[in-house]
């Protein structure tokens, strides 16, 4: 059900709660409501459920669109966006969502964006989640090709974190500390750190780890401090960035 159907179904309920004026025909025409907004949420929810051929890809913000739609006074909008899918070419595709007041600096034109994509079909896109900014990108919705590895590196980066999360956390020494251009939630910096990780079980081993630090407490990640990551258990060159210590 689109916004032009939902608008027409509620003013047809208020009509009626209106000539009725009894309270028998409020408690219908909100139990009404009530039905019409959750199939548009079950809607919204299947059009942009993630295919099996999905695919993730970094991608620009071109432009955002009110569709006029609210939930909760979270409004729903139209993003397009140019996606960078690996090895192939560059394109813009759109999608909607509900956005949150409060995260709409989130989806200005040139934000940066991890969409997943349909293989089968690459104009079916969502959200996987926004990225933040970045130093330089092009005006035209493109991510500069100096900056466009340093942002896929950013996407793997969190998806690795994502999946270390239950792995314990191991005590590791900074020996260098690099920024590298992007930026989350305002000037918080990704960084990539060259960390000896010293695990409780087993020999010291040196390791790269990045991620997202707070943009004060940047000097807690200098060379020769202590961090907290987390290591992949089968495959210890897969490390995660956890804390400071």
């Amino acid at each position: 059900m689109g916004s032009a159907e939902l608008g027409a179904v509620i003013s047809v309920v208020f009509t009626l709660v209106g000539v009725c004026g009894s309270f028998a025909a409020v408690l219908v025409g909100f139990a009404v409501m009530a039905f019409v907004l959750s199939r548009v949420v079950k809607g919204l929810s299947a059009a942009n459920a993630r295919p099996a051929t999905a695919r993730s890809a970094p991608a620009t913000v071109v432009s955002v669109a009110d569709t006029g739609v609210t939930l909760n006074d979270n409004p729903q909008v139209r993003v397009t966006v140019q996606l960078h899918p690996e090895g192939a070419a560059a394109y813009q595709a759109s999608f909607s969502m509900f956005v949150s007041r409060v995260q709409t600096a989130q989806f200005q034109p040139g934000s940066l964006l991890d969409v997943w994509y349909d293989a089968a079909n690459p104009q079916k896109i969502g959200l996987v989640r926004a990225l933040g900014s970045v130093e330089a990108y092009a005006p035209d919705g493109g991510v500069k090709p100096d900056v466009l590895e340093v942002v896929r590196a950013m996407i793997t980066s969190q998806a690795l974190t994502e999946a270390l999360a239950s792995a314990p956390e191991q005590p590791a020494t900074v020996v260098a500390c690099r920024e590298l251009g992007l930026y989350c939630g305002g000037r918080n910096p990704f960084v990539e750190l060259l960390v000896e990780v010293r695990p409780v079980d087993g020999s010291p081993f040196a390791a790269t780890a990045t991620g997202v630090v707070a943009q004060l407490s940047v000097g807690k990640y200098a060379a020769g401090n202590q961090v907290f990551v987390r290591v992949d258990p089968a495959n210890r060159e897969r490390v995660a960035l956890s804390r400071s210590a």
